[in-house]
């Protein structure tokens, strides 16, 4: 199992005429790049130090971290709030296991991260190297994809591999597992296949079947009574625009769930959020977009048995999973959305429209637990606080609002997220830390819910450090950087 190609010793400086020489490394840092990746998190290990060097000669940041579960969570959280696929380096053994947790995440949010994990030289393959484990196999079951890179030559190309796989489908992570022989060995630079920017992998924006496309469009003409559920699918491939631009022209009145929160704004006059019972027991037309039926939708069981079901996922195994459908689209979200609203007809659904504004407003003035405590000051708190006198969907544009805490308050509990004012932008319960807010300067006001949030934290004292001429930074540091 070990190299045979001439020249891939590491060590060798480079001779008059002698072809170009690229470590593994370099490899690795060159493929991160082609993908757009501006940033890795990572816990320093010897299996895996050419990485570094790769990476800042790539003008890569490399962010430091105290725990390698730290390293995946952050790259599953970079990905969600950029776009952009996150990327953590951890070493073998123990800094791969220890990794674990933070990928399984990301596997169940759909989040399109790569882990690399290093390991020993394939030269001592099973021979008891230093923190030797199959990482391969225990990543397998939690990633869409899971490999060893077999040679240098290789390296670049299976990281571009592990990439297309992240995004076949619906995003997941992916890992790949690199010996330190091949890491740090060096070939001629031709010998190695680096891919192209852009240029490995197809678009993702796929439509899906057009005659699928025109039925649903023929089922929204024929509704009195329809409904849409937009789901986390929505902000991951960025269709916030395609999805409100659908609603407002169809007049269909939408809820969000997962990531999908804040894709309208609490004001408008679509957004329900208390109201989705009543919507699934009484609408005609269910539209399930990018999620699926699990736990959170009762298995699907929570719709009307006499509604017409729509299903469109990027996945083609979400689909009629755990509950029949009367149509299912597989597809970009952002690309089915505007084709449907391109072919259906706008109608005008006051009625239905006011019907579930009665029950929303109803259950958000019978359903919040009132409080005349002052929140504890804690950076595991955020609150809401709203004055009597303003309406449910009439957010407090006051600064001082959200830190004079006036009575009555209302709080975010766990069940009833406070809604956000844009997308990955929202609460998901009385735990500020636990939201994709980057943490922020103590008592700084946020506009993320019908009400004024505060989010209390301290500023984490995070200094930046060197790494070998590199600007290589805590991840304290590196969260609170402003934007």
């Amino acid at each position: 199992m070990t190299q045979t190609l001439p020249g891939s010793s590491p060590q060798t400086a480079k001779a008059v005429g002698e072809p170009e020489q690229i470590s593994g490394g370099h490899l690795v840092a060159k493929a991160l790049k082609a993908e757009g990746v501006d940033t890795i998190f990572t816990l320093c290990g010897g299996h895996i130090i050419d990485i570094y060097d790769g990476c800042v000669d790539e003008g890569i940041s490399v962010i430091d971290v105290r725990h390698e579960q730290v390293a995946a969570h952050a790259a599953d959280g970079y990905a969600r709030i950029t776009g952009t696929p996150g990327c953590a380096v951890v070493t073998a053994g123990p800094g791969t296991s220890d990794a674990v947790t933070g990928v399984a995440n990301a596997l169940r949010a759909e989040s399109p991260m790569l882990l690399i994990g290093g390991q020993g030289a394939l030269s001592q393959h099973k021979m008891g190297s230093l923190q030797d484990l199959p990482h391969v196999d225990m990543m397998a079951p939690i990633t869409k994809f899971s490999a060893n890179v077999p040679h240098t030559a290789r390296v670049a190309d299976m990281v571009s591999m592990a990439f297309r796989e992240c995004f076949h489908g619906a995003p997941g992570p992916s890992f790949l597992e690199i010996p330190r022989d091949i890491l740090d060995a060096k070939i001629p630079l031709e010998q190695a296949r680096i891919p192209g920017a852009g240029q490995y992998r197809a678009s993702r924006r796929s439509l899906g079947d057009p005659a699928d496309v025109q039925r649903l469009a023929e089922l929204l003409d024929g509704a009195r009574k329809p409904c849409v559920l937009l789901g986390s699918q929505v902000w991951t491939c960025r269709s916030t625009e395609e999805a409100v631009r659908f609603v407002r022209e169809l007049r269909v009145p939408a809820f969000m769930n997962g990531a999908g929160r804040g894709t309208l704004p609490p004001g408008d006059a679509l957004h329900f959020q208390l109201a989705r019972r009543h919507a699934f027991a009484e609408a005609d037309l269910i539209i399930i977009v990018g999620t699926p039926f699990d736990f959170r939708m009762g298995y699907g069981r929570r719709l009307s048995p006499t509604a017409k079901v729509v299903q469109i996922d990027l996945d083609f195994r979400t689909v009629g999973k755990n509950r029949d459908i009367d149509l299912g689209i597989v597809g970009d979200p952002g690309s089915v959305l505007s084709a449907v609203a391109a072919a259906a007809t706008a109608k005008d659904r006051k009625e239905w429209i006011a019907e579930l504004r009665a029950v929303e407003d109803a259950a958000y003035r019978n359903g919040w637990p009132v409080s005349t405590r002052t929140p504890r000051r804690s950076t595991r708190t955020g609150w809401c606080t709203r004055s009597t006198s303003s309406s449910p969907r009439t957010p407090s544009t006051s600064a001082t609002a959200a830190t004079s805490s006036p009575s009555p308050a209302r709080w975010c509990s766990p069940a009833r997220p406070a809604t956000g004012w844009t997308p990955a932008r929202w609460a998901p319960s009385a735990s500020a830390s636990r939201s994709p807010w980057r943490p922020s300067t103590p008592g700084r006001t946020r506009r993320s819910s019908a009400c004024s949030v505060t989010a209390r934290s301290a500023s984490p004292a995070g200094t930046s450090r060197r790494w070998s001429g590199s600007t290589c930074r805590s991840w304290a540091s590196w969260a609170t950087t402003p934007r």
